[in-house]
């Protein structure tokens, strides 16, 4: 994980997702000597790299700010005084070009055995970013550094040769527990602390860090909380010290908790493999391009359809494998669709198959946009329409060709004569709409083919005399068939006239196809990105982009945050089956007793709920909690913990709101450990 997603992870209840990081830089400072040796990459990172590496102190204060000096010095011994073995600051930094740059540094002090100071090792980042965001913000600077420790960073020291170790409280705190209760610490209490399941593959990284003298590592494993949860720790070392004859000495790093990311990182990729089967599975091809006509995606549809590979277009051109008759005709398609900000429908055109035929297809497309509203592309799905495109043609060369064909096809085909009456049905045909042959011919095609408009559920009437009066075709329109059963079915259908010989329209020919799995699938699709799959409640993205709207009113906000206890109890008791029907029974009283309100699941255990109007949310917490005191699960009673907050006045944003209810949430979640223990 780069150390943006780093302050992502650690900042995220904050929205401070734009910030950008030039990544972590360590130094050392030998305070008996006052020797300060900076690493190759902070040096780097300050333009310079030309510079040697016993350089002292003294030599390096031309880097701070003007400004900056006393403040830092006096950070610097108030903590030494103070006697605590960790401090944090932030400062400005003068890069070799003589601009200056913000700077967030975290440092531990190394003691004697007299409790004396003989160094200070400790990390830098850049800040820039963060400091335009905490002023936008409107925030003091004296309240940055509390913002920025917000990131909780652990540090930890080892000694490799005497196996001595140093860990801040921090790192304690994020196993739940304090560092007396684990003292005396070694490298040993450290292994202990790790997941079974991790500890081999963590033990051999730190020894290939040694053995090949590596200067710097990451590696993201599993520790084991003081309940007996998990804990996901991102951990980033550096050798600082050699030996005389150069082999490591001395460690030191960070650990920070990303359980949260992890975790949704996890169930992200388990939802994405099961969209991705879905995308997988359809008929159509689905595709993204950017605005230079280059492919970004293209589902494996495009290799059954056409035979090429997915690697023979994957981010080149889609150009070339366009007929060239055609070219100028897409190109106004998506121009038109980037103009107007809608979605459209091209219907016919050719693409080229591996071997080197032309297949028909028609598409549907709609913009692709940026976060600040830009278009930057376009996504859609092409369906292969060759065999339709064909047909139409032979039914215009070869009239006497026509019922046979009419018969040999898989889809629905109609045909009639120029006044609206049927003259054939395909078997297709029939058993969709569920009547025969001989109870149709002669009749008026709407008393037989009852279509609806899909969108107004409208009788859409006689389509054939529709096509005869206008003389034009109708191309892949959807629509709802009801059958002489009663049955409604999705269709697609295509309406096109017939000519005799000297090219005047003789009837009809409808041909159309059930896609009502199609349709399915798509509404699955579009289902489950906006719910989630256990609960059916809205999931973390709606609810995400839904405040996003609401932040831009000054309605009123009444927000509820629910946490399940001994979740993870009840999953190692009884089993995950067991956690998920927990999970359950929680949503559904909580969806049956706010039905007026957005409920979401959140996380794996969290549920929000939020009124757009003033509600007596402590009425609505008893509710839910006799509600709950009714209902046992395997003999075992069911409670949550609830924190709640309201809409200060108009200004205030509903991440705020929801970090207010975070706190109170966080206290009632204490409290109930606390009574249980």
């Amino acid at each position: 994980m780069s150390f943006k997603e780093f302050i992502d992870v650690n900042t995220q209840k904050y929205k401070l997702n734009t910030i950008n990081s030039t990544g972590v830089v360590f130094w050392r400072w030998q305070t008996s000597k006052n020797i300060l040796q900076l690493s190759d990459e902070a040096k780097k990172s300050l333009g310079y790299d030309d510079c040697h590496d016993d350089e002292s102190f003294d030599s390096w204060q031309h880097i701070w700010h003007e400004d900056e000096k006393v403040k830092m010095l006096k950070v610097v011994e108030s903590a030494l005084l103070s006697g605590k073995n960790e401090f944090s600051m932030l400062q400005r930094f003068i890069h070799k070009d003589q601009k200056s740059h913000w700077y967030y540094s975290k440092a531990m002090i190394i003691k004697n055995k007299n409790s004396k100071p003989i160094e200070i090792n400790g990390f830098s980042v850049n800040a820039d970013d963060l400091i335009k965001i905490y002023r936008y913000l409107n925030l003091e600077e004296n309240d940055y550094l509390d913002y920025i420790s917000a990131s909780d960073t652990a540090t930890w020291y080892w000694n490799i040769h005497t196996s001595e170790t140093t860990f801040n409280d921090r790192w304690a705190q994020m196993l739940g527990y304090t560092i007396e209760e684990l003292e005396p610490v070694s490298i040993a209490t450290f292994e202990a602390l790790v997941h079974p399941d991790d500890i081999t593959k963590t033990k051999e990284i730190l020894k290939n860090v040694i053995d090949n003298n590596e200067s710097f590592y990451e590696n993201t494993f599993r520790m084991v909380h003081k309940d007996g949860s998990d804990v996901w720790i991102l951990d980033r070392g550096k050798i600082i010290e050699w030996t005389e004859d150069q082999k490591p000495l001395v460690m030191m790093g960070t650990h920070n908790d990303v359980t949260k990311s992890k975790l949704l990182e996890l169930r992200l990729a388990k939802d994405e493999e099961r969209y991705k089967n879905l995308v997988e599975s359809s008929y159509d091809i689905i595709y993204s391009i950017d605005l230079e006509g280059n492919i970004t995606y293209i589902s494996s549809a495009w290799t059954r359809r056409l035979g090429h590979s997915i690697e023979d277009v994957l981010n080149k051109s889609f150009v070339p494998f366009i007929h060239e008759g055609d070219r100028k005709k897409l190109g106004a398609f998506f121009q038109e669709i980037k103009e107007n900000d809608k979605r459209l429908e091209i219907q016919s055109y050719r693409l080229k198959h591996k071997d080197g035929s032309w297949r028909f297809f028609n598409t549907n497309a709609l913009s692709i946009k940026d976060e600040e509203g830009r278009v930057i592309g376009f996504t859609g799905t092409a369906r292969e329409i060759t065999e339709q495109i064909l047909l139409e043609d032979k039914l215009s060369r070869e009239r006497d060709m026509f019922k046979k064909t009419l018969l040999s096809v898989g889809e629905g085909v109609i045909s009639t004569d120029h006044s609206g009456k049927i003259v054939v049905l395909n078997p297709a045909a029939q058993s969709f709409i569920s009547i025969r042959s001989k109870n149709t011919t002669g009749k008026n095609l709407d008393d037989v083919f009852n279509v609806l408009d899909y969108q107004s559920s409208k009788p859409m009437g006689n389509i054939a005399l529709d096509v005869i009066q206008t003389g034009k075709s109708i191309q892949l329109k959807e629509g709802i068939l009801v059958n002489h059963n009663h049955e409604k079915i999705h269709i697609e259908y295509s309406a096109f006239p017939i000519e005799d010989m000297q090219g005047e329209k003789d009837g009809v020919v409808i041909v159309f196809r059930d896609i009502s799995e199609r349709v399915e699938r798509q509404t699955e699709i579009e289902y489950l990105s906006y719910h989630d799959y256990l609960t059916g409640l809205y999931n973390r993205r709606y609810y995400e982009e839904y405040i996003k709207k609401l932040d831009e009113t000054d309605k009123i906000i009444s927000m509820m945050l629910l946490d399940v206890n001994d979740l993870k109890k009840f999953n190692d008791t009884f089993g995950h089956d067991a956690g998920d029907q927990l999970i359950r029974i929680v949503s559904k009283v909580i969806d049956d007793l706010a039905k007026d309100a957005i409920v979401c699941r959140s996380g794996g255990d969290e549920f929000i709920i939020l009124y757009e109007k003033d509600v007596d949310l402590l009425a609505l917490e008893n509710q839910i909690k006799d509600a709950l005191k009714l209902i046992e699960l395997f003999g075992r009673e069911i409670s949550v913990s609830i924190g709640f907050n309201k809409r200060l006045d108009k200004y205030d944003r509903i991440v705020d709101i929801q970090k207010r209810a975070d706190l109170y949430l966080y206290e009632c979640k204490h409290k109930f450990h606390n009574n249980k223990h």
